[in-house]
């Protein structure tokens, strides 16, 4: 008997030493864990509490009550060279039991971040609803400008395009007008040069026609002579009668 409480004390210390590295690596500092894992992780701890607690029953183990701060108070490491047939009480009995209040201290701790965050969480979701409102609206007002600008943009083209097709038809226009121009212009060189000898000739003629009018009507011809010299003086008393003409 004495051979089996020994053992089972052996056993019961390593395991409470594997127990306290755990609890040490819980409390190591770690980056902060999104909402499934902190609820995976107090679902963890829930699950080693009740095997601890029903480890604990198994064996026969008091583990007593007290707080964290009382645990710590009581706090006495573990003594290899301690009576084996010693029982599990005073400072081992608030050792046993302050593993559990670890691990609940810990998992109290979990649930208010798991509170903690789920309310930010919330704000976020509100936050990127609103965020996501406020773009969707920029979206369709900016795809209702682009639609706009295409539209114009696609007038403009047909605007550019009748225009460019007036503009080749004024070309031609314009290309017939001068080709005309180019041909006419030695004429009317022609035509500004002898102007003015043109315009005596035919003045001329006339004056002519209209004293042969007068003669072949009765009236004399010393009479119409003295006429145009007073009428014509740069003409010097000479009358012209038409000869074939200019």
């Amino acid at each position: 008997a004495n051979r089996q409480n020994r053992a089972r004390r052996h056993a019961m210390s390593k395991h409470t030493h594997t127990q306290n590295i755990w609890v040490a690596g819980l409390f190591s500092p770690c980056p902060s864990v999104c909402l499934p894992d902190a609820i995976a992780a107090v679902e963890l701890l829930d699950k080693t509490i009740g095997a601890l607690t029903d480890f604990y029953r198994r064996n026969k183990i008091d583990i007593g009550e007290g707080t964290l701060a009382q645990i710590k108070s009581h706090a006495d490491p573990f003594t290899p060279t301690a009576d084996p047939e010693a029982t599990f009480g005073g400072p081992k009995k608030m050792q046993t039991r302050g593993i559990l209040v670890v691990l609940e201290t810990l998992q109290n701790d979990m649930k208010k971040s798991i509170e903690l965050m789920d309310g930010e969480e919330r704000t976020s979701r509100d936050e990127f609803r609103q965020m996501k409102g406020d773009m969707v609206a920029s979206m369709e007002t900016l795809e209702k400008k682009y639609f706009d600008l295409k539209l114009r943009k696609a007038a403009l083209e047909r605007s550019v395009a009748s225009l460019e097709k007036e503009s080749g038809g004024l070309q031609a226009l314009i290309d017939d007008m001068h080709t005309y121009l180019s041909k006419i212009k030695p004429s009317c060189d022609w035509m500004m040069g002898s102007f003015e000898t043109r315009r005596v000739k035919r003045k001329r003629e006339i004056d002519a026609l209209v004293q042969a009018k007068q003669i072949l009507k009765g009236a004399q011809y010393e009479s119409l002579i003295t006429t145009t010299t007073t009428n014509k003086a740069t003409q010097a008393g000479r009358v012209w009668w038409p000869r074939g003409g200019a």
